[in-house]
């Protein structure tokens, strides 16, 4: 009977006020309120390392890096919901005393044993604590999505303006070259300052090595054609894998009225024919064009790759495929469709060698 009353006399009953609950709340697994509430202590996996960086500049590479975080926050956050809840029951006695006063079912009702908190009361506060945290990581989650979504729809609007630019500039490129290149014109130093910016100095092209021979080849099909007309169909912007190339594919039409300077620059050893020079001489010849400029993200040409059907504008002309042939064969056609005039030395040549044929 004693030792029953000793034991009773060891439990004792209270009701904690709301600060010692906070208090003893804060004091728990070092999770102090002032932590849960601060918001620069939630996961600093979307605000630290190269996950910020990659929101100040918008690329492809720093988009996919933004990926990564997003994975990395979900993962995380997955595993936080997949943890199991540990709850233990610990079944004590309660004080008859306690228990007429309040009733079994009072919500402040527990024991008091020691300075020590109880494990259901630490383990409980862990699961608030974790779902506030989770709570958290999905905002963040949330905010990373949208701020992906974002920087993609700037990559795109980003790259269709630089598509349409440079479109732009092949379109002024055409427009300049309608009528051909004369240096001796008012506007030739327009055209050749636009080319020269388009282009940069070491452009590669199967036609030409370098833009000063580019505009010598615009000036021999200018002066040794009675009348050149070049006109641009469609341009059309093309993907490609390097983000920093854009490429455009131009398709256009080319006319051309042959005169007697044509045949000698251009098809020379007709020159001997001149039943033939004659009845080539003002007629015109036209054949399509398809040529594709290779924008770097500067926004000038570094490769330029034109291709022309020079064949089937000369079948069309003479409408004889053995004539087709001939002039063919007497022209200095290349791989790439390109037509070029025959140099100073090859026209002294085919001078000497003319006289010789017709004696």
């Amino acid at each position: 009977m004693l030792s029953s009353l000793n034991k009773r006399s060891r439990t004792r009953w209270t009701f904690p006020d709301a600060a010692s609950e906070a208090e003893r709340a804060g004091q728990e697994d070092g999770y102090p309120d002032e932590l849960v509430a601060d918001p620069s202590t939630a996961l600093a996996v979307a605000t630290s390392g190269p996950a910020v960086g990659c929101l100040l500049d918008p690329c492809a590479e720093q988009i996919a890096e933004l990926e990564q975080a997003v994975a990395q926050v979900t993962a995380q956050a997955e595993a936080l919901a997949a943890r199991q809840r540990r709850r233990r029951t610990r079944r004590v006695s309660k004080n008859c005393r306690s228990l007429s006063k309040l009733g079994p079912t009072n919500a402040h009702f527990r024991r008091v044993q020691s300075s020590t908190p109880d494990c259901n009361q630490t383990q409980h506060r862990r699961e608030i604590l974790a779902r506030q945290e989770m709570q958290r990581m999905r905002q963040q989650i949330l905010a990373l999505e949208r701020r992906q979504s974002l920087l993609s729809a700037l990559h795109l609007a980003r790259r269709a303006n630089a598509f349409q630019l440079v479109a732009d500039k092949v379109h002024a490129y055409y427009q300049s070259f309608s009528r051909g290149y004369d240096p001796t014109r008012s506007n030739a130093w327009q055209t050749e300052a636009l080319l020269r910016s388009m282009m940069l100095p070491n452009v590669q092209s199967p036609a030409f090595c370098d833009l000063d021979t580019f505009l010598v080849q615009w000036h021999n099909y200018s002066r040794y054609h009675a009348e050149i007309t070049l006109h641009c169909e469609q341009i059309q912007p093309l993907e490609s894998d390097d983000p920093d190339v854009y490429p455009v594919l131009c398709i256009g039409r080319s006319t051309l009225r042959i005169s007697r300077d044509t045949i000698k620059h251009f098809f020379q050893p007709l020159l001997a024919d001149e039943e033939m020079v004659q009845r080539l001489v003002g007629k015109t010849y036209d054949f399509p064009f398809v040529s594709r400029f290779h924008f770097n993200s500067s926004g000038r040409v570094f490769k330029l790759e034109p291709r022309a059907e020079l064949a089937s504008g000369l079948f069309d002309l003479v409408v004889d495929p053995f004539s087709t042939v001939r002039m063919l064969g007497a022209s200095k056609l290349s791989e790439d469709g390109c037509l070029h005039a025959y140099s100073n030395h090859d026209a002294t040549g085919s001078t000497t060698a003319a006289p010789s044929r017709q004696s």
